[in-house]
């Protein structure tokens, strides 16, 4: 057992100018956890940044034997609120991983949550159409390739989620009202409270039914939305 502190952490330092330019990563070799290692870890990190992500002040525990890596807990700030939680990687023998997470979320800034991971690889909604608060739990398992690239067709994901005093800016989807309520209403809509839990599974985003009570429209709203944009 052992306690780890430090200053700051970035891991792109530890990585070639090469791996970092290439985007697609193409020419990368498969991810292989460590065998013969086992550790009972303390960590203590003043800084972490990875690409576009950055946290501070993050604290927590984990375990690792040979291809088993089990985060018992951690907690850290980052995107204005705070994050804490557990969960686990794991490498199976053709080499592919699976992870496993519960989160807990409170305050985070939407906006840079979308510009920190890129608006979630879609398209539909965009960091630029959003704003407000958003508090809330996430439960997660993630398979993912060898070379640790996420499996998003194969992601099961549920929690709730609670958005104080959101705002909704120039989103075309919604503009399409613009037949039973003023334009100039549609380009920037203001809410004071949105609760709703979610679900994803087969590709899919299930919403349930929730009202919504905004500076356009009061509505009722429930669907689903694939990652395929459908």
């Amino acid at each position: 057992m052992a306690d780890v502190s430090c200053n700051k952490f970035s891991p792109e330092t530890f990585l070639s100018k090469t791996y970092l330019k290439d985007t697609s990563h193409t020419s990368a070799r498969a991810v292989s956890m460590p065998g013969g290692i086992y550790l009972d870890l303390n960590f203590n990190i003043g800084h972490f940044s990875w690409k576009t992500f950055s946290a501070e002040k993050i604290i927590g525990s984990l375990t690792y034997k040979p291809r088993i890596l089990n985060f018992k807990s951690i907690r850290l700030n980052s995107l204005d609120g705070t994050m804490s939680g557990s969960g686990f990687l794991v490498q199976n023998k053709d080499r592919s991983f699976i992870s496993r997470g519960s989160f807990d979320l409170e305050k985070l800034n939407i906006n840079k949550s979308f510009t920190a991971f890129q608006n979630f690889g879609q398209d539909f909604i965009k960091a630029e159409n959003l704003a407000g608060s958003l508090s809330g739990t996430l439960s997660v398992l993630l398979p993912m390739d060898s070379l640790m690239h996420p499996v998003i067709k194969s992601i099961t994901a549920e929690g709730s989620y609670l958005l104080t005093d959101g705002v909704l800016k120039d989103f075309e989807p919604i503009k399409e009202l613009s037949s039973f309520i003023e334009l100039a209403e549609l380009e920037n809509i203001s809410f004071k409270q949105i609760e709703n839990d979610f679900f994803i599974r087969n590709n899919f985003l299930f919403v349930p039914l929730m009202d919504v009570k905004s500076s356009a429209a009061d509505l009722s709203i429930n669907g689903k939305h694939s990652f395929d944009n459908t």
